[in-house]
């Protein structure tokens, strides 16, 4: 833990930098989803120079002994928490989905970013599934045709990789980025090696990018809609000189 603090502290910040925890910092088997486990995640991530914003993971909430329980320590400690040490952004304005409050989105350099609450693991309500999986896409929509006359690049947060359970979900989202006709990438932890992949469902525009989750360091991705060009870097790029 220590060594990760001090490795947060060293990553280089600049405007319009964050972090994102795509979710599975929780070994429920050891910690069996105890607050005092969020509460210590909290503060380690607190090291960051940047704002980090969080997703849930399947770890942390629904393959919990008590999901509800862990529900609402995700919730106390991780809910919001880019708000919790770190200035409000002053180059972009973050939102916040109304009843869904970790579902969130903001836009800068033309990029939209929207984080949502996508699971895997143990399903232990079909219905809810499909209610939260059709509430996220209500917000991926309302975001996209909100913003759409100041986008060119859609990036989408969630902890799942798509599969059977939640295949309805990227089926409805592939027809959406054909009607809307702006790439779009969906963003994932994976537990193999980093990978960027695109006509994923057969739509040209729609990407799946895969960052490898418990690793150091963390993920970058690099947008640069000037030049219409998207690349990730996973190995030692908070060392290189700015």
């Amino acid at each position: 833990r220590n060594g990760l603090e001090e490795r947060l502290r060293s990553l280089p910040s600049s405007d319009g930098e964050w972090l994102v925890h795509l979710g599975d910092f929780n070994n429920f088997f050891e910690t069996e989803c105890a607050s005092y486990a969020y509460e210590e995640f909290n503060s380690l991530l607190s090291n960051s120079p940047v704002p980090v914003y969080c997703t849930p993971g399947d770890n942390e909430w629904n393959d919990c002994p008590s999901p509800d329980q862990a529900w609402t320590n995700w919730m106390t400690y991780l809910g919001k928490y880019d708000t919790q040490y770190w200035d409000k952004p002053s180059l972009y304005t973050v939102q916040r989905q109304k009843g869904q409050g970790e579902n969130f989105a903001f836009v800068h350099h033309r990029v939209a970013y929207i984080g949502v609450n996508m699971v895997g693991g143990f399903l232990h309500d079909q219905d809810e599934w499909n209610t939260r999986h059709e509430s996220n896409l209500r917000w991926i929509r309302n975001r996209v045709e909100k913003y759409y006359e100041n986008v060119e690049i859609v990036v989408i947060f969630g902890h799942a990789e798509p599969n059977s359970s939640n295949d309805n979900f990227f089926t409805t989202l592939a027809e959406y980025i054909t009607d809307w006709d702006v790439v779009t990438i969906y963003i994932h932890e994976s537990r193999t090696e980093m990978q960027l992949s695109s006509n994923f469902k057969n739509v040209q525009q729609f990407l799946l990018m895969a960052v490898q989750g418990g690793i150091w360091p963390p993920a970058r991705v690099y947008i640069d809609t000037a030049k219409n060009r998207i690349r990730i870097n996973q190995n030692n790029w908070h060392l290189e000189a700015p």
